[in-house]
């Protein structure tokens, strides 16, 4: 019908019919990964919640409801014992860094490192930039590695990563390179 209608009232409902099918194949498929997820071995995060509340105090500023919502949702999901699968969308400015600020923060509280890699180079030293003012103060050790870094300079972040001097290195793919290994990520 949606080739060949009869008439626009047989068109439209076939269309709405393939949206339907389409967004049904969607959540099946979803819950699918869902359930799989679940029967996998994830990390069961300890959230301290009195250092979430002290670093949230101290933010230059004070979250948004949605913002103070979604972080509520990563830490619920960081609590429980299988992987996480969320996607935090927004437009630039709406707040997805200080989320990932708050959830780095809640996981190194626990014991591990933490990696975030950014598709270029300028975003990775924007992104370093931005977590050292938003987790420096809280006394994290962050570190950046990128492509373009001197040997030496690579060799140095490399050999502080795993001897847990770092807790969070901010990276490109060359956080993916065979020689860099993390103590505790």
């Amino acid at each position: 019908m949606v080739h060949f209608p009869e008439n626009n009232r047989q068109r439209d409902e076939a269309i709405r019919r393939l949206a339907f099918d389409e967004l049904l194949d969607y959540r099946m498929l979803t819950g699918l990964i869902r359930d799989k997820n679940r029967k996998e071995k994830g990390i069961a995060f300890r959230i301290h919640q009195d250092v979430m509340d002290a670093w949230m105090a101290k933010l230059p500023f004070k979250l948004t409801g949605a913002q103070h919502r979604t972080l509520g949702e990563v830490l619920a999901d960081m609590a429980n014992p299988y992987p996480m699968n969320r996607l935090v969308q927004g437009d630039v400015g709406s707040g997805k860094t200080v989320i990932a600020a708050g959830a780095i923060l809640a996981a190194v509280q626990d014991g591990w490192q933490c990696a975030l890699m950014a598709p270029t180079e300028l975003l990775a030293v924007q992104h370093t930039q931005k977590f050292m003012e938003l987790l420096g103060p809280t006394g994290l050790r962050i570190g950046q590695l990128t492509g373009s870094m001197t040997a030496a300079t690579k060799k140095k972040v490399k050999e502080q990563l795993l001897r847990s001097e770092l807790d969070l290195l901010v990276g490109t793919h060359a956080l993916l390179e065979k020689d860099v290994s993390f103590a505790h990520l």
